[in-house]
């Protein structure tokens, strides 16, 4: 985590990085606002989660892609529920595109790396980079997903990545939190889609 030693910032550029943190994929959630000090809070309540992905077939043809690479491309959310409305309506106020990026080591069809978002208002900050892992899909996709936890709070990513040619990917990824300290309640979720396919950079 970085730590940002500078003094003397504007109101504006603390504001930013506040709803980025939304976005990049750390834990914004405020105690006191989400309820957890208050057992009786409405906000206690999980959201609905949305439809799963699903679970794509393994590619099983003699010649595998490679996709041992760093991928870079652009999101936009299209949902997003949470048991705070303002952390939805904040996500909300973020003009797309905002940039995603990969980065995907390989054995066989096999695929691990990490998986790291910025927002459009500071997209050179990627936060930290979730740990994912997954395969290469019957159809020459990517299926992934993966996790971290931070200060109670469980951060999941599910990602279908469809193959539009050998060097760029389209598709979806969905991000779950979950309070570690209440029952693992579903806090947030968001959908997201690529808009400016995933193209290999390196």
């Amino acid at each position: 985590m970085r730590n940002d030693h500078r003094s003397g910032r504007s109101r504006t550029v603390d504001h930013s990085r506040t709803v980025v943190a939304l976005i990049v994929l750390t834990s914004s959630l405020c105690s006191a606002a989400c309820g957890q000090n208050n057992p009786t809070s409405p906000s206690l309540s999980s959201v609905q989660p949305f439809p799963s992905l699903g679970i794509a077939p393994r590619f099983t043809g003699s010649s595998v892609p490679n996709y041992e690479a760093a991928w870079s491309g652009a999101y936009r959310m299209t949902d997003c529920r949470a048991s705070v409305f303002a952390q939805c309506t904040m996500a909300a106020k973020i003009p797309p595109p905002s940039p995603v990026r990969l980065f995907l080591s390989q054995v066989g069809v096999t695929l691990f790396g990490t998986i790291g978002v910025a927002s459009s208002l500071v997209p050179n900050d990627f936060g930290y980079e979730i740990p994912i892992q997954g395969y290469v899909t019957v159809d020459g996709g990517i299926a992934a997903s993966g996790s971290n936890t931070a200060a109670n709070n469980l951060t999941t990513i599910d990602a279908r990545f469809d193959r539009l040619d050998d060097e760029h990917f389209g598709g979806v990824f969905v991000r779950e939190d979950r309070d570690t300290s209440v029952s693992h309640r579903l806090t947030l979720t968001m959908r997201f889609e690529v808009i400016v396919p995933l193209t290999r950079t390196r």
